[in-house]
């Protein structure tokens, strides 16, 4: 559900409820009271769009977008596996990661500007897919690197039974 659906249903709720309520009680002040409430989430809606092409721009200017609620860095023509390069050291994109490209948008982004370039000879019998197998996006994609969830992941161990934590003595038992 959008936004836009969202404030509709809001906007339905209010002129049901109000009208109901002044119905009910014969009193015109519910209904101003509906209308009131009407004009502020209009004026919600106004100011939500002005702030989402304000966002939208800012992200386009820098190359990134929202994938999953997540602010990333979007593939390019320039860079369609979007790696950092050594530009990005001085660039404010630095703990920005790149969209996982398990998402579709993302993943067909990147097949359709990596292969803007690429000429196809009548004779390639491997057709261009094949020049795609060494390329790839790095694991590590931000500046720097995400080096301690890697570290916390690979060496993160709870407390043992030797180390006086009973619940884990308990769990071993049975």
């Amino acid at each position: 559900m959008s936004f836009k659906d969202k404030l509709l249903a809001i906007t339905n709720i209010i002129i049901f409820i109000s009208l109901v309520i002044s119905l009910i009680t014969k009193n015109v002040a519910y209904m101003l009271f509906g209308i009131i409430l009407i004009i502020f989430i209009y004026y919600i809606y106004l100011h939500n769009d002005k702030v989402s092409i304000e966002i939208n721009e800012s992200l386009n200017n820098r190359n990134l977008g929202i994938v999953d609620n997540d602010i990333c860095v979007i593939p390019t023509i320039e860079n369609p596996f979007m790696n950092p390069s050594i530009i990005d050291y001085t660039n404010n994109n630095n703990n920005i990661k790149s969209c996982p490209i398990d998402n579709n948008i993302i993943n067909n982004n990147i097949n359709d500007y990596f292969q803007q370039n690429v000429y196809k000879d009548i004779n390639d019998i491997y057709e261009r897919e094949f020049s795609a197998r060494q390329f790839y996006t790095m694991p590590a994609t931000t500046i720097p690197n995400d080096r301690k969830s890697y570290e916390e992941w690979l060496y993160h161990r709870d407390k043992t039974c030797k180390e006086n934590n009973g619940f884990q003595c308990y769990n071993n038992i049975i």
